[in-house]
């Protein structure tokens, strides 16, 4: 394994009977008495942050003995700014020896994957602080962190919504590779 190598374990939960809550921030100490001790009215929290943030639910459960490991994952992380300094540099190549016409089907796949874990915390787009983090990861950032990059940001964001799209993201990465290799 390298350092890019991680591991997950996989586990299954006897959940019994499941408090469900929604609340935006619940009372921890009055969920688990809920589910300890003499009293306790059920076995397991279910938090649905899915429902209020759009982010996941969370499954609480307070006895070791209902959850047991049913197998192990090894995957190999691949990082968004890495991948994608990757593929710019191939876009670049071909463009140098005329053959770019833009991203492969592959690339362009494998960007979009990327993209929509990238930008899922903003419903698939992007703020200027990420955008830079992908300037910098292709060696174009803008002079400076203030009025170079919101000027940078504006002149991408052609829709005016303050949030960079895929589509604007990926019209400007073709427009960069086109002037890398002139």
């Amino acid at each position: 394994m390298t350092e890019t190598h991680s591991v997950l374990m996989v586990c299954r939960s006897l959940l019994g009977k499941v408090r469900y809550t929604d609340e935006d921030r619940p009372s921890a100490d009055a969920l688990q008495r809920s589910c300890l001790g003499e009293a306790a009215s059920y076995d397991s929290v279910l938090g649905d942050r899915l429902k209020i943030h759009g982010t996941f639910r969370e499954f609480v459960l307070y006895h070791d003995d209902q959850v047991y490991p049913e197998f192990i994952v090894v995957y190999e992380r691949k990082f968004f700014h890495e991948r994608f300094q990757e593929i710019y540099e191939q876009m670049v190549q071909r463009c140098r020896r005329r053959s770019f016409q833009g991203p492969t089907r592959e690339e362009e796949e494998v960007l979009r994957s990327l993209w929509d874990r990238y930008a899922m915390p903003h419903q698939g787009r992007i703020d200027k602080w990420q955008l830079l983090d992908l300037l910098k990861a292709i060696n174009q950032p803008p002079e400076n962190e203030e009025d170079d990059l919101d000027a940078t940001f504006e002149e991408i964001n052609t829709s005016r919504s303050g949030w960079i799209t895929w589509e604007e993201f990926a019209a400007e990465v073709v427009e960069r590779v086109q002037n890398a290799c002139r």
